[in-house]
Protein backbone atom coordinates (compact mmCIF):
# COMPACT_ATOMS: atom_id res chain seq x y z
CA UNK A 1 0.00 0.00 0.00
CA UNK A 2 2.83 2.43 0.86
CA UNK A 3 4.55 1.59 -2.42
CA UNK A 4 1.35 2.34 -4.35
CA UNK A 5 1.01 5.71 -2.56
CA UNK A 6 4.61 6.63 -3.32
CA UNK A 7 4.12 5.66 -6.98
CA UNK A 8 1.00 7.82 -7.17
CA UNK A 9 2.79 10.83 -5.64
CA UNK A 10 5.72 10.36 -8.01
CA UNK A 11 3.38 10.13 -11.00
CA UNK A 12 1.57 13.28 -9.89
CA UNK A 13 4.86 15.17 -9.77
CA UNK A 14 5.65 13.96 -13.28
CA UNK A 15 2.25 15.10 -14.57
CA UNK A 16 2.64 18.49 -12.89
CA UNK A 17 5.97 18.94 -14.66
CA UNK A 18 4.45 17.79 -17.98
CA UNK A 19 1.57 20.24 -17.59
CA UNK A 20 4.05 23.05 -16.92
CA UNK A 21 5.97 22.32 -20.14
CA UNK A 22 2.84 21.89 -22.26
CA UNK A 23 1.40 25.17 -21.03
CA UNK A 24 4.63 27.01 -21.83
CA UNK A 25 4.74 28.87 -25.11
CA UNK A 26 8.18 30.47 -24.76
CA UNK A 27 11.07 28.21 -25.80
CA UNK A 28 13.72 30.87 -26.32
CA UNK A 29 16.82 29.66 -28.13
CA UNK A 30 15.20 26.38 -29.24
CA UNK A 31 14.63 25.39 -32.84
CA UNK A 32 11.38 23.90 -34.11
CA UNK A 33 13.05 20.48 -34.30
CA UNK A 34 14.17 20.69 -30.66
CA UNK A 35 10.69 21.69 -29.50
CA UNK A 36 9.20 18.82 -31.51
CA UNK A 37 11.68 16.39 -29.96
CA UNK A 38 10.83 17.60 -26.44
CA UNK A 39 7.09 17.26 -27.05
CA UNK A 40 7.54 13.82 -28.61
CA UNK A 41 9.44 12.67 -25.52
CA UNK A 42 6.62 13.98 -23.32
CA UNK A 43 4.05 12.18 -25.46
CA UNK A 44 5.98 8.91 -25.26
CA UNK A 45 6.16 9.21 -21.46
CA UNK A 46 2.43 9.89 -21.09
CA UNK A 47 1.50 7.06 -23.46
CA UNK A 48 3.64 4.64 -21.44
CA UNK A 49 1.71 5.65 -18.30
CA UNK A 50 -1.79 5.22 -19.74
CA UNK A 51 -1.56 2.54 -22.45
CA UNK A 52 -2.02 -0.51 -20.18
CA UNK A 53 -5.51 -1.70 -19.27
CA UNK A 54 -4.79 -4.13 -16.41
CA UNK A 55 -6.56 -3.55 -13.05
CA UNK A 56 -3.37 -2.09 -11.56
CA UNK A 57 -2.38 0.04 -14.55
CA UNK A 58 -5.86 1.46 -15.13
CA UNK A 59 -5.71 3.10 -11.69
CA UNK A 60 -2.63 5.08 -12.71
CA UNK A 61 -4.16 5.78 -16.14
CA UNK A 62 -7.26 7.29 -14.54
CA UNK A 63 -5.11 9.32 -12.17
CA UNK A 64 -3.14 10.67 -15.13
CA UNK A 65 -6.40 11.39 -16.97
CA UNK A 66 -7.71 13.43 -14.04
CA UNK A 67 -4.53 15.46 -13.49
CA UNK A 68 -3.34 15.96 -17.09
CA UNK A 69 -4.22 19.26 -18.74
CA UNK A 70 -6.44 18.15 -21.62
CA UNK A 71 -6.67 21.68 -22.95
CA UNK A 72 -2.87 21.81 -23.29
CA UNK A 73 -2.93 18.49 -25.17
CA UNK A 74 -5.46 19.91 -27.61
CA UNK A 75 -3.41 23.10 -28.05
CA UNK A 76 -0.19 21.25 -28.90
CA UNK A 77 -2.03 18.94 -31.29
CA UNK A 78 -3.74 21.91 -32.98
CA UNK A 79 -0.40 23.76 -33.25
CA UNK A 80 1.09 20.81 -35.15
CA UNK A 81 -1.99 20.77 -37.36
CA UNK A 82 -1.68 24.48 -38.11
CA UNK A 83 2.02 24.12 -38.96
CA UNK A 84 1.05 21.46 -41.52
CA UNK A 85 -1.77 23.65 -42.79
CA UNK A 86 0.42 26.74 -43.23
CA UNK A 87 3.38 24.91 -44.73
CA UNK A 88 4.10 26.32 -48.19
CA UNK A 89 1.59 29.17 -47.88
CA UNK A 90 2.54 32.80 -48.20
CA UNK A 91 2.45 34.93 -45.08
CA UNK A 92 3.58 32.20 -42.72
CA UNK A 93 5.33 34.80 -40.57
CA UNK A 94 8.12 33.86 -38.19
CA UNK A 95 7.21 30.18 -38.27
CA UNK A 96 7.61 30.07 -42.04
CA UNK A 97 11.00 31.81 -41.88
CA UNK A 98 12.23 29.34 -39.26
CA UNK A 99 11.05 26.36 -41.28
CA UNK A 100 12.73 27.69 -44.40
CA UNK A 101 16.14 27.23 -42.75
CA UNK A 102 15.65 23.51 -42.15
CA UNK A 103 14.80 20.43 -44.12
CA UNK A 104 11.12 21.24 -44.58
CA UNK A 105 9.86 17.82 -45.62
CA UNK A 106 11.59 15.92 -42.80
CA UNK A 107 10.65 18.54 -40.23
CA UNK A 108 6.99 18.61 -41.20
CA UNK A 109 6.87 14.82 -41.00
CA UNK A 110 8.30 15.07 -37.48
CA UNK A 111 5.73 17.72 -36.57
CA UNK A 112 2.91 15.50 -37.87
CA UNK A 113 4.23 12.58 -35.79
CA UNK A 114 4.18 14.81 -32.69
CA UNK A 115 0.62 15.90 -33.40
CA UNK A 116 -0.44 12.30 -33.92
CA UNK A 117 1.19 11.23 -30.65
CA UNK A 118 -0.88 13.80 -28.78
CA UNK A 119 -3.96 12.59 -30.64
CA UNK A 120 -3.18 9.05 -29.41
CA UNK A 121 -3.06 10.39 -25.84
CA UNK A 122 -6.44 12.08 -26.23
CA UNK A 123 -7.95 9.02 -27.93
CA UNK A 124 -6.74 6.83 -25.06
CA UNK A 125 -8.18 9.28 -22.52
CA UNK A 126 -11.52 9.11 -24.34
CA UNK A 127 -11.30 5.30 -24.15
CA UNK A 128 -10.91 5.61 -20.38
CA UNK A 129 -13.64 8.24 -20.05
CA UNK A 130 -15.94 8.63 -23.10
CA UNK A 131 -17.64 11.64 -21.46
CA UNK A 132 -14.38 13.53 -20.96
CA UNK A 133 -15.20 16.05 -23.72
CA UNK A 134 -18.39 17.10 -21.94
CA UNK A 135 -16.71 17.91 -18.63
CA UNK A 136 -15.88 21.63 -18.87
CA UNK A 137 -13.48 21.03 -21.76
CA UNK A 138 -13.63 23.88 -24.26
CA UNK A 139 -12.53 22.78 -27.71
CA UNK A 140 -12.04 25.37 -30.46
CA UNK A 141 -12.92 24.80 -34.10
CA UNK A 142 -9.25 24.46 -35.05
CA UNK A 143 -8.68 21.89 -32.31
CA UNK A 144 -11.74 19.95 -33.45
CA UNK A 145 -10.51 19.99 -37.06
CA UNK A 146 -7.06 18.82 -35.91
CA UNK A 147 -8.59 15.94 -33.93
CA UNK A 148 -10.70 14.88 -36.94
CA UNK A 149 -7.68 15.03 -39.26
CA UNK A 150 -5.52 12.80 -37.06
CA UNK A 151 -8.46 10.46 -36.45
CA UNK A 152 -8.99 10.17 -40.19
CA UNK A 153 -5.35 9.11 -40.59
CA UNK A 154 -5.46 6.49 -37.84
CA UNK A 155 -6.99 3.12 -37.06
CA UNK A 156 -7.37 0.97 -33.96
CA UNK A 157 -6.76 -2.65 -33.12
CA UNK A 158 -7.89 -4.60 -30.07
CA UNK A 159 -5.52 -7.08 -28.43
CA UNK A 160 -6.21 -9.48 -25.56
CA UNK A 161 -3.27 -9.28 -23.14
CA UNK A 162 -3.73 -11.70 -20.30
CA UNK A 163 -7.41 -11.33 -19.46
CA UNK A 164 -7.58 -7.65 -20.43
CA UNK A 165 -8.68 -6.14 -23.71
CA UNK A 166 -6.21 -3.52 -24.96
CA UNK A 167 -7.15 -0.98 -27.63
CA UNK A 168 -4.22 0.44 -29.59
CA UNK A 169 -4.37 3.51 -31.84
CA UNK A 170 -1.85 3.74 -34.66
CA UNK A 171 -1.17 5.93 -37.65
CA UNK A 172 -2.10 4.83 -41.18
CA UNK A 173 -0.69 6.93 -44.00
CA UNK A 174 -2.84 5.34 -46.71
CA UNK A 175 -5.87 3.19 -45.90
CA UNK A 176 -6.31 2.14 -49.53
CA UNK A 177 -3.20 -0.03 -49.77
CA UNK A 178 -4.70 -2.89 -47.73
CA UNK A 179 -7.39 -4.36 -49.94
CA UNK A 180 -10.63 -5.85 -48.59
CA UNK A 181 -9.98 -9.00 -50.63
CA UNK A 182 -6.72 -9.57 -48.76
CA UNK A 183 -8.38 -9.03 -45.38
CA UNK A 184 -11.19 -11.47 -46.22
CA UNK A 185 -8.70 -14.05 -47.48
CA UNK A 186 -6.70 -13.74 -44.26
CA UNK A 187 -9.84 -13.95 -42.13
CA UNK A 188 -11.01 -17.24 -43.63
CA UNK A 189 -7.71 -19.02 -44.32
CA UNK A 190 -5.65 -18.62 -41.14
CA UNK A 191 -5.07 -21.91 -39.35
CA UNK A 192 -6.87 -21.62 -35.99
CA UNK A 193 -6.36 -25.16 -34.69
CA UNK A 194 -4.29 -23.91 -31.74
CA UNK A 195 -2.83 -20.68 -30.38
CA UNK A 196 0.68 -21.52 -31.59
CA UNK A 197 -0.40 -22.48 -35.11
CA UNK A 198 -2.63 -19.40 -35.31
CA UNK A 199 0.26 -17.06 -34.49
CA UNK A 200 2.70 -18.93 -36.74
CA UNK A 201 0.31 -18.95 -39.70
CA UNK A 202 -0.52 -15.28 -39.16
CA UNK A 203 3.19 -14.38 -39.23
CA UNK A 204 3.57 -16.36 -42.47
CA UNK A 205 0.66 -14.42 -43.95
CA UNK A 206 2.26 -11.08 -43.10
CA UNK A 207 4.92 -11.57 -45.81
CA UNK A 208 2.27 -11.96 -48.50
CA UNK A 209 0.25 -9.05 -47.11
CA UNK A 210 3.30 -6.76 -47.05
CA UNK A 211 4.15 -7.70 -50.64
CA UNK A 212 0.59 -6.86 -51.68
CA UNK A 213 0.77 -3.52 -49.82
CA UNK A 214 4.04 -2.61 -51.59
CA UNK A 215 2.44 -3.55 -54.92
CA UNK A 216 -0.62 -1.39 -54.15
CA UNK A 217 1.66 1.55 -53.29
CA UNK A 218 3.31 1.27 -56.72
CA UNK A 219 -0.08 1.07 -58.43
CA UNK A 220 -1.47 4.08 -56.55
CA UNK A 221 1.67 6.16 -57.21
CA UNK A 222 1.02 6.19 -60.97
CA UNK A 223 -1.80 8.42 -62.34
CA UNK A 224 -2.51 5.99 -65.20
CA UNK A 225 -2.84 2.92 -62.98
CA UNK A 226 -4.91 4.92 -60.50
CA UNK A 227 -7.39 5.73 -63.28
CA UNK A 228 -7.50 2.11 -64.42
CA UNK A 229 -8.06 0.72 -60.94
CA UNK A 230 -10.50 3.41 -59.81
CA UNK A 231 -12.82 2.83 -62.78
CA UNK A 232 -12.34 -0.92 -62.97
CA UNK A 233 -16.10 -1.54 -63.03
CA UNK A 234 -16.50 0.61 -66.16
CA UNK A 235 -13.66 -1.25 -67.90
CA UNK A 236 -15.26 -4.53 -66.87
CA UNK A 237 -18.62 -3.55 -68.38
CA UNK A 238 -16.88 -2.28 -71.53
CA UNK A 239 -15.07 -5.60 -71.93
CA UNK A 240 -18.38 -7.44 -71.57
CA UNK A 241 -20.01 -5.13 -74.10
CA UNK A 242 -17.16 -5.64 -76.59
CA UNK A 243 -17.48 -9.42 -76.17
CA UNK A 244 -21.24 -9.24 -76.84
CA UNK A 245 -20.70 -7.08 -79.93
CA UNK A 246 -18.05 -9.45 -81.29
CA UNK A 247 -20.34 -12.45 -80.76
CA UNK A 248 -23.21 -10.66 -82.50
CA UNK A 249 -20.94 -9.85 -85.48
CA UNK A 250 -19.82 -13.48 -85.65
CA UNK A 251 -23.44 -14.66 -85.61
CA UNK A 252 -24.35 -12.25 -88.41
Amino acid sequence: GNQENRATVYDNKIIDYINFILRSSDFEGCSVAQIAQLRQSIANLVISLIEENSPEAIIIAREVKDTLDKGALYRVMAECYEMQLNDGKEGGGLLRRILAKEDRKELMETVFDVGFSFYVILARLYDIDPLMGKKELRITDVQQKAFKLFKKNSMTIEIVKGDNLQRMHFRVKNKNVLRDEVKEKLKWNVDRNSSSTKIRDFMDWTKAILNDIHYQKKVLSNPVTITLTRFWLIWNHLATLVAVVLNVIMLI
